[in-house]
């Protein structure tokens, strides 16, 4: 097991173990704020261990090439939702881009912008693909915004009129600004 892996668990049974403690101290309705707020980064964490542990480690960067694209190339599919379907449910989605994700090459060189993506939305939940419907103007923008949604997004997924889940297609645009 490499050290961002051991470390990531270690993380982890550090969240588990400081809510137990906490249980035992605080009152119980606090203990539910924190809980649920622990969760979702439990999740996340799990979310982004799951990701890096999909791709073998790698001692070297000039052996590993260049990092495959999160955009998927050409125009979205079309998705239409059955008559008598329900669409998917982003799950907390307020947690899929937060301010430290904002790509490093881009503060550097002071880029900001708005790019407009679209996702497939599996029926597991997962986001599938991504699209870029309108750029940023800056290629690692773009790129930041569709890694994320990919890594991150959760949903209730669509429904068609039997209840079973099925594909669908999401979209918005993720607006990239500098703090003052």
């Amino acid at each position: 097991m490499d050290e961002k892996r051991r470390d990531m668990l270690l993380g982890l049974l550090g969240l588990a173990l400081l809510s137990l403690v906490l249980s035992m101290v605080l009152n119980r309705s606090l203990v539910r704020e924190l809980t649920v707020k622990m969760g979702a980064t439990m999740e996340r964490l799990r979310s982004e261990a799951e990701y890096a542990m999909r791709k073998p480690p790698s001692r070297s960067r000039d052996l590993r090439g260049p990092t495959p694209s999160a955009i998927t190339p050409g125009a979205p599919p079309i998705l239409p939702l059955p008559e008598g379907g329900a669409p998917a449910r982003a799950l907390d989605p307020a947690h899929w881009i937060m301010g430290d994700d904002y790509p490093s090459e881009a503060i550097e060189r002071e880029w900001e912008g708005i790019v407009s993506i679209a996702w497939t939305i599996e029926a597991s939940g997962r986001a599938g693909q991504c699209y870029v419907l309108e750029s940023s103007g800056h290629a690692a923008l773009d790129e930041a915004a569709c890694r994320l949604i990919l890594l991150r997004g959760r949903f209730e997924p669509a429904r068609d009129a039997e209840g079973r889940p099925i594909s669908s297609i999401d979209q918005r645009q993720i607006v990239w600004r500098l703090d003052e």
